[in-house]
């Protein structure tokens, strides 16, 4: 940048004008380049001049400091030359004038240019080499373009830094970042989070609680729960534990919303991806079914069953029949109908065999009825007592008694009835066919 100041000067025989400026500086060091243009009264200078340079403090008055430097037959060609002048290192950032003299080349006095001329920034470029200290704030504001790097750990910056940009975040050390100047993608700890991806926890998670396991849940008062939810394109919700690390092979705890009974399943998934249905348990209704997942009754198996208490087993078997086993006393008792159907064979063995029925009990088999007692065998009936089958035998070691209002023995081939002691049967009617 190049700044014009214009100077009046009278020398012994002619009025002389200057019009000088402050160059940018182009060599290193405290020499700094000076341009400016003589004129010699309203015509512009030619030939050689002796100039002499003072550098001052103040604008007027005592103030030098430096030496005086004089260039003698500086050329001038149409009013301009140009010098170059070494005051040393006197420009520490306060004002500085310049003061300017003049003569013909190697005769007479100086003749002083007044006023002096305020130098600007350009020759305070010399200062960059020898700074040392804090700078004055007044020197430090703007907007800076340039590159800079601080790579000492001793620099300390105070201030809200809201005109800083490109942060290392990395290199921070101290101080709290507001969360207003934090990533949309940062997760707050004392605030509602949204999670829009994958996140992994290396770890256990503990809520409410320090966690005992993988994920530790504690409850808050009576309302301690954990709830899962369905989309909102589907009303099921399902919770699997899985016995591989895929989650291709486990058990699944399913509610089923799209439902009407509203089930809760519990399913057994495999490896080929298929499902079975194991247990299921309505929420209106309480049904629960076993191997169905549409259970018709409080409880529903569907296949095979084996109940075992006590010595006493029950089991349905896969093929249908059904076995009774018992060390100890089997009562049927009712005070109703009691009936025993079967397309097959009835076998009853029992070292006591007690039946009694307030109304009527029928057994009918497709194929034989057997009863076995070791000892004594009783049959009582305020009504009837009806047995059909194509085979019946009835064994027992002591007494057995029949009793009813009606008796009705049928059988398309054999009735045996066998006592060691007596046989009684008695009815109001006897009936055999």
């Amino acid at each position: 940048m190049t700044r014009w100041v214009k100077k009046n000067a009278m020398a012994w025989f002619v009025v002389a004008s200057l019009l000088a400026a402050g160059d940018q500086l182009y060599a290193q060091g405290t020499v700094f380049t000076y341009q400016g243009r003589l004129n010699a009264g309203a015509s512009p200078a030619n030939g050689g001049f002796d100039l002499t340079f003072a550098l001052f403090s103040v604008s007027s008055g005592p103030g030098q400091v430096g030496g005086s430097l004089t260039n003698a037959a500086t050329a001038v060609s149409n009013g301009r030359f140009t010098v170059m002048l070494d005051f040393g290192n006197q420009f520490p950032g306060a004002d500085r004038w310049l003061e300017i003299g003049v003569r013909t080349n190697g005769g007479g006095d100086f003749t002083p240019l007044s006023p002096r001329q305020k130098l600007t920034a350009t020759p305070y470029a010399v200062t960059a080499a020898s700074l040392s200290g804090p700078l004055a704030s007044a020197q430090l504001t703007g907007t800076y373009s340039g590159a800079v790097t601080f790579n000492n750990a001793g620099n300390n910056f105070a201030g809200n830094g809201a005109g800083l940009t490109n942060l290392n975040a990395s290199t921070l050390a101290l101080g709290t970042v507001p969360d207003g100047r934090l990533s949309e993608n940062i997760a707050f700890r004392n605030a509602a989070n949204t999670f829009t991806s994958n996140q992994v926890i290396q770890g256990s998670l503990g809520i409410r609680a320090t966690p005992l396991a993988d994920l530790h849940i504690r409850g808050q008062g009576t309302n301690g729960m954990v709830l899962v939810t369905p989309n909102t394109s589907d009303s099921r919700s399902q919770i699997m534990l899985s016995e591989n690390t895929g989650g291709t092979l486990g058990m699944i705890l399913r509610y089923d919303g799209d439902v009407s009974s509203n089930p809760l399943h519990v399913v057994g998934r495999y490896s080929s991806g298929s499902e079975t249905e194991l247990v299921t348990i309505e929420r209106n209704g309480g049904n629960v079914g076993i191997g169905t997942n549409n259970p018709a009754y409080k409880l529903h198996v569907a296949g095979s069953l084996h109940v075992t208490a006590g010595g006493t087993a029950l089991t349905i078997n896969p093929d249908g029949s059904i076995v009774i086993q018992s060390a100890k006393t089997v009562s049927i008792t009712s005070a109703g109908d009691i009936d025993l159907l079967s397309e097959q064979n009835l076998s009853i063995t029992s070292s006591n065999l007690n039946i009694s029925v307030q109304r009527d009990l029928a057994i009918k088999v497709g194929e034989r009825i057997g009863i076995t007692n070791n000892s004594q065998a009783t049959w009582k009936n305020y009504a009837n007592i009806r047995l059909e089958s194509d085979a019946f035998n009835l064994t027992t070691s002591d007494d057995t008694v029949i009793n009813a209002a009606n008796i009705n023995l049928n059988a398309s081939s054999n009735i045996n009835a066998k006592a060691v002691g007596d046989v009684l049967i008695k009815g109001a009617k006897i009936l055999q066919n």
